[in-house]
């Protein structure tokens, strides 16, 4: 079940949260005609102290507040005796906890595996993270001698995995060298989350300031106390609830919980379209892995430790790797199980339920974990998969997940294929773009209704200098512009358009709205026909290809991938 707290705000604290159960609307039942096979877990390492870097103004911020104000009271009483004390990226007590119950819950889940055999182990090579792994085998190893279990394999090896330049690590992003520099990536998310700031924060800085006269708290101080609330929290090593907590209202809560998802959401998730693209390697490897062929990727995977059964063994039935949350967020973005048609608003509240139950609270919190499962099933002829983040089901919508939200292990492999054997079904849109300028060209000279229609062509593309006009921001004025922004994503983050375009543009990231949109275009070039044919006929019969083409791949659940040049999220944009 996860941390136990009276209270509900531990579970609004994005990713600073302790590992919780989330409530899941497909029941976690294992049919009893069916037994698990194999199973994969990616963990987060458990709660941590403050990064080196947050710790130092963290501690200035407190500092700041306990010399411009002279004495607290009320609720921020406990203020007068606090003395910071928090360390730098280290593991705490309580995250060791966690690690051990995850070890724990791991050995109970699979108990029939895990009598048999020992999980293959590997650590992003972080402290933090390595120790956590540790401190699951601890779990693991004290679940299985609890019973008749003997245990001499113990300890269990744990393949620690380099961070680094020069190092090709699944398990940790920074090998994307595109994201990491350029501003365009990098700072999607901090841009997001500062939009959703202005909508909640100035009204928590302004009483905070009535309350303790003399303070002059900034925005970023008032965002730096709610970061203490979790971390003077997991800093317990019972998790004792801090009185940083009780500061702020559930509903600020609320807010703060969403100001963190914008940030993992557009940084590494969806949001970002050099997001997905990082979790390509991990994806590529479970593939190998739940098939028991050699892995096939050309990202980010370690081929000197992939390539040998020793360091990447295919027949286990069991796998443990740990991580970070960026990471995590990455591989969830790439296997599209929380991308939507819409992405997440950044001036108000998105519902879960529209966000496939995305959060980061929900999928990567301290000790977040999910379970990959493949499942045998008397009178199914398919081996069946599934996904559990965090005690949550996913429904698997990409391959048809059932009731219990289980697909074939076929359509599962199918679902990711656009990404991981680098599909690009934008180039036939591409190719529409300019075929549809230079046939619109070659018939503006014809009788006026296919000038019309010539028109209607060149228009999908849109004038050059619409990129450049700050006033862009009603949809009758920029309808030409649609397929051109659809295929080249990359244009949102240079041009400046309004958000109610951004969203409009991001409702054709889906196959199906993709093959209706083409769907549309061909027709009205058909229609052009009618009265004489010309070689607009080109433009109609690749429309309709174009169409085609995204009505297959959403047939056979592939996710829609745009390549690096585009500023889509192929697999072409890793940068190794």
């Amino acid at each position: 079940m996860g941390y136990q707290c009276p209270l509900q705000i531990p579970q609004y604290w994005g990713q600073y949260s302790p590992f919780f159960g989330v409530p899941s609307k497909i029941p976690d039942v294992l049919p009893p005609d069916c037994k698990i096979t194999f199973a994969q877990v990616l963990s987060r390492h458990g709660a941590r102290d403050p990064t080196a870097s947050k710790t130092k103004i963290y501690s200035s911020t407190i500092q700041k507040l306990k010399t411009n104000v002279q004495r607290f009271s009320g609720k921020y009483a406990f203020l007068n005796g606090f003395t910071y004390t928090l360390g730098a990226d280290q593991l705490t007590v309580f995250g060791e906890r966690e690690m051990i119950n995850s070890g724990i819950a791991f050995y109970n889940r699979y108990e029939r595996l895990a009598n048999h055999s020992i999980p293959f182990i590997r650590a992003s090579g972080e402290e933090r993270v390595v120790r956590s792994a540790q401190n699951f085998t601890q779990g693991f190893h004290q679940a299985r001698v609890s019973g008749t279990q003997a245990d001499a394999s113990f300890p269990y090896p744990i393949l620690e995995i380099l961070e680094g330049e020069g190092f090709n690590n699944t398990l940790n992003h920074g090998l994307c060298t595109e994201f990491e520099v350029n501003e365009t990536y990098s700072s999607i998310g901090s841009e997001a989350q500062q939009t959703f700031l202005a909508t909640f924060l100035p009204s928590i800085t302004a009483r905070l300031n009535a309350d303790l006269i003399g303070a002059n708290l900034t925005a970023t101080d008032t965002i730096n106390l709610m970061d203490l609330c979790p971390f003077t929290t997991v800093a317990s090593p019972i998790g004792t609830v801090s009185p940083f907590c009780s500061l702020f209202t559930e509903d600020e809560w609320q807010h703060y919980d969403y100001y963190q998802t914008l940030g993992k959401y557009y940084g590494y998730g969806p949001g970002n379209p050099l997001g997905p693209t990082q979790g390509v390697g991990f994806v590529n490897e479970l593939i190998a892995r739940i098939t028991g062929k050699a892995v096939d990727d050309h990202t980010s995977v370690n081929h000197t430790l992939d390539d040998s059964l020793e360091t990447f063994p295919l027949s286990d039935a069991l796998y443990v790797d740990i991580s970070h949350d960026n990471d995590m967020t990455a591989i969830f973005s790439a296997l599209g199980l929380y991308s939507g048609p819409i992405p997440l608003s950044k001036t108000f509240i998105d519902h879960r339920e529209r966000s496939k139950g995305y959060s980061a609270a929900w999928t990567v919190p301290f000790a977040g974990r999910a379970y990959f499962e493949k499942m045998k099933c008397r009178g199914k002829r398919e081996e069946l998969v599934r996904i559990i983040v965090n005690g949550r089901v996913l429904p698997l919508d990409a391959c048809g997940g059932d009731a219990l939200g289980r697909c074939t292990l076929a359509k599962f492999i199918r679902s990711s294929s656009f990404a991981t054997e680098g599909g690009r079904w934008d180039l036939i849109g591409i190719v529409c773009i300019f075929l549809c300028i230079a046939l619109g060209i070659a018939n503006i000279f014809n009788p006026p209704i296919i000038i019309l229609f010539s028109i209607l062509c060149l228009s999908v593309m849109g004038p050059p200098d619409r990129c450049k006009d700050p006033c862009a921001d009603h949809f009758e004025r920029v309808s030409g512009l649609i397929l051109i922004f659809v295929e080249v994503p990359l244009l949102l983050r240079i041009c400046p358009t309004s958000e109610k375009f951004d969203v409009f543009i991001r409702r054709f990231t889906t196959n199906y709205m993709r093959a209706g949109m083409y769907t549309i275009m061909s027709v009205i070039q058909w229609l052009s026909l009618i009265r004489k044919t010309t070689s607009l006929v080109a433009s109609a019969v690749l429309l309709l290809a174009a169409a085609i083409c995204y009505l297959i791949a959403g047939l056979k659940g592939q996710g829609f991938v745009g390549s690096k040049t585009l500023g889509g999220q192929g697999v072409a944009q890793m940068i190794v």
